[in-house]
């Protein structure tokens, strides 16, 4: 009896065979996958790359943003004390509308708009305040000739915002 030909298991082609026979296959399926990871990587290059930019141009805004926001700060503490401050800010005056003003007090009302250039444009920063003043009566002079006031203006923020 012949074993060899009953039994199918044990009749194998010898591995050889098919490496010999197989054109290329891992190969290509090698390039493929060195193919699909330079891709992968080059995608996630190109979105670092974007993120630290907009990471880069927010940081640069913020600054810019302080910077206009410290103008408009230092231009109201310098209104406070009755100082000019058009080479800081642009200073516009107004009267709003159904605005009474106290007795006594001499009310004025502000629009400063502070700006600050830069590589993508400029920003902006609107304050709309309130400068009260006493107003002085005859009795009160004498008293300011006899011993001398502190500053009595008041400076109130009513607005501010990014027009």
């Amino acid at each position: 009896m012949n074993l060899k030909r009953s039994t199918p298991c044990v009749t194998h082609t010898p591995i050889h065979k098919y490496i010999d026979n197989s054109s290329g296959f891992i190969l290509i399926s090698v390039l493929s996958f060195v193919l699909l990871t330079t891709l992968s990587i080059a995608a996630i290059l190109n979105i670092t790359v974007t993120q630290i930019r907009i990471l880069g141009s927010e940081k640069s805004y913020l600054a810019n943003f302080r910077l206009t926001e410290q103008k408009l700060i230092s231009a109201e503490r310098l209104m406070a004390h009755g100082l000019d401050v058009n080479h800081l800010v642009e200073t516009e005056t107004f009267r709003p509308k159904n605005f009474r003003s106290k007795a006594g007090v001499s009310s004025q009302h502000f629009k400063l708009t502070g700006t600050t250039q830069h590589q993508q444009g400029r920003t902006q920063i609107q304050s709309i305040i309130r400068v009260d003043v006493p107003k002085e009566t005859s009795s009160s002079s004498k008293k300011a000739s006899a011993t001398p006031r502190k500053n009595d203006r008041t400076v109130q923020r009513l607005e501010w915002k990014k027009p």
